[in-house]
């Protein structure tokens, strides 16, 4: 039988993880598992390796709450969906791959991983926000895993230092994807008919330039 070691944080990873720097730890798929219900961190597992969220900067959380609560807003009109913030991770099905979006919305009840309560295999729609350090990784890396989740039909990254709204439509047939780049401050972004004009997203975090 395996045995699973413990997965702990050295003070310096803590450091790193607090100063808003990622962290990363060769651990199993079980390992992770057993980690992810007792960190306090966001967290993925990609490549037999735990990836551990630095922590957030305050426009980046107020940039999440926003989209938390416009997608909560709308889809209240629609029956059986459920959005959810950013502690529910996503299993790529049929992989050993686990991603932790900022927003998660799901069209029906959750599909489960195995005997999990938090980590779902059905998302209808996340969204990304980007940060400093997470831009390359999200678009490089978690973008074509993203486009492999049979379920998902949008995929929303937010750049808050371009000011871009960048939205990923799964066609109908479900075999292509429609790319549509929003970088024009008075264009009205369409999000799975959810319909907001650019400017108002990003109007909506303070200047902290102001604190200088």
């Amino acid at each position: 039988m395996e045995v699973l070691e413990k997965i702990h944080l050295t003070d310096q990873q803590i450091e790193q993880i607090e100063e808003g720097i990622s962290v990363s730890i060769s651990a199993t798929e079980d390992e992770f598992l057993d980690f992810a219900f007792e960190t306090p961190y966001r967290i993925e597992f990609l490549e037999d390796k735990i990836i551990v969220m630095g922590l957030a900067k305050f426009l980046h959380e107020l940039m999440v709450m926003y989209f938390g609560s416009l997608f909560s807003n709308y889809y209240k009109i629609k029956q059986g969906y459920y959005v959810a913030g950013s502690n529910v991770g996503i299993n790529v099905r049929g992989t050993k791959k686990y991603l932790n979006p900022d927003v998660v919305v799901l069209k029906g009840l959750p599909t489960f991983k195995g005997k999990s309560e938090s980590i779902i295999t059905n998302p209808h729609l996340v969204v990304e926000v980007f940060s400093p350090s997470t831009r390359s990784y999200d678009l490089d890396i978690k973008l074509n895993l993203y486009l492999k989740i049979e379920s998902l039909q949008f995929l929303v990254f937010a750049d808050i230092d371009e000011k871009v709204v960048m939205v990923y439509q799964r066609s109908n047939d479900g075999k292509s994807w429609l790319h549509t780049h929003y970088d024009v401050s008075e264009e009205t972004v369409n999000i799975d008919g959810c319909e907001v004009v650019l400017h108002e997203i990003f109007d909506s975090l303070p200047n902290l330039e102001q604190l200088d």
